[in-house]
């Protein structure tokens, strides 16, 4: 089954530019055998992201994952399996391994760490539950 989001957004920059970025945004848990996962500073916050952005229009939740990851941390990523965990009816968590420990950072992040259950504080809290349940099951 193929989902896909058609609606849009507007931001209101110097002369009001159309985005066709959506509502909807994927994240990534991504992953090694040794339950570690792959954490992303932003410049001007306490807590670590994970990879994924905002969907573009008409596209399907999966290609927008596989797009963002790849823009923001020079990764291509497969075998992605989606997680039971959605936050906010809006944002949707995926799993996949981590295929390389070479990461090359966008300028939206500004440090990455391959971070473990014992350092998963530092992370945003909406992203716990998703990290909980890869590497719960990545341990078993």
């Amino acid at each position: 089954m193929k989902e896909i989001y058609k609606g849009w957004r507007m931001f209101i920059e110097s002369d009001t530019k159309k985005d066709t970025d959506t509502d909807v945004v994927v994240k990534a848990v991504l992953y090694n055998k040794n339950n570690k996962f792959l954490a992303l500073k932003n410049d001007g916050f306490d807590t670590f992201d994970l990879p994924g952005g905002h969907i573009k229009e008409n596209e399907e939740l999966v290609d927008g994952l596989k797009r963002e990851v790849e823009e923001e941390t020079g990764l291509k990523i497969s075998k992605i399996k989606k997680l039971n965990y959605i936050y906010d009816n809006r944002m949707h968590f995926y799993k996949a391994t981590l295929p390389s420990e070479n990461i090359k950072l966008s300028n939206e992040h500004s440090e990455y760490e391959l971070a473990d259950m014992n350092s998963k504080s530092k992370i945003h809290n909406k992203f716990k539950p998703a990290v909980e349940e890869v590497l719960k099951n990545v341990s078993q």
